[in-house]
C-alpha cells in the first residue's frame, strides 16, 4: 500500500483535499467514489517534487504545458464522471492555481454557457491552447468522444512535458562544462 494525495468534489462541489493508503491510482478513485467524492486529482505522495507555482515564479503568471496538462487530465477525468462541461469548468476554476489560467476557463467557461463550442472557446486563447490541442477537442466534440480524446491529450502532454525536462536536464551539464 503507498500514501496517495488528492483532491475531489464532493456531491455539493466543494473541493476536499486529503490523503488515503491504496494499492494504485485506481483503487484510490474507488475509494474516493465509495466515500461521495468525485475524483479530480490523486498523486502518489512525494512522487512531484516540489511545487513552484506559489513560488516566486507565480509572479510572472505565465500559463505552463503542466498548468494545460493538469487542466486537461482534471477535464476528462470530471467529464468521465458524468459532470456536463459547464460544470467541469466550473470546478476547474476553484481548482486552478495559476490566476491567469483561471481567468481563461472563466471566459471558456462564460462562452461555453453562452452556446459556443468547447474548442472554438479555447481557440480564442493559442498562448495556451495550440492548434493540434484545438483540433483534437474539435474532433474529439464532433465524433462524441471528447472524454477519450481529452484522456490521450493528457498522455501526450505528460509525455511531451517528460520529454522536454528530459533534454533539458540533459544539456545543463555540458553548458555548464562550457562556462567553466
Amino acid at each position: 500500500m503507498s500514501l496517495y494525495s488528492y483532491k475531489a468534489a464532493d456531491g455539493s462541489g466543494k473541493i476536499v483535499k486529503g490523503t488515503l493508503d491504496a494499492s494504485d491510482e485506481k483503487n484510490a478513485a474507488g475509494k474516493l467514489q465509495d466515500m461521495g467524492y468525485l475524483p479530480i486529482r490523486i498523486t502518489q505522495s512525494g512522487k512531484s517534487g516540489v511545487d513552484l507555482s506559489k513560488s516566486i515564479l507565480s509572479v510572472f503568471s505565465r500559463i505552463s504545458t503542466k498548468d494545460v496538462m493538469l487542466f486537461t487530465q482534471d477535464l476528462g477525468a470530471l467529464l468521465q464522471a458524468g459532470l456536463p462541461v459547464d460544470r467541469a469548468l466550473s470546478v476547474l476554476i476553484s481548482v486552478t492555481e495559476n490566476d491567469k489560467f483561471k481567468e481563461i476557463i472563466a471566459d471558456i467557461l462564460k462562452a461555453v454557457q453562452g452556446g459556443s463550442y468547447l474548442s472554438d472557446a479555447m481557440a480564442k486563447y493559442p498562448k495556451a491552447f495550440s492548434n493540434f490541442y484545438v483540433n483534437m477537442i474539435r474532433a474529439g466534440e464532433a465524433g462524441g468522444v471528447l472524454e477519450s480524446v481529452l484522456e490521450r491529450l493528457g498522455v501526450f502532454l505528460e509525455t511531451s512535458q517528460e520529454l522536454k525536462d528530459y533534454i533539458t536536464s540533459a544539456l545543463v551539464y555540458p553548458i555548464f562544462l562550457v562556462f567553466v
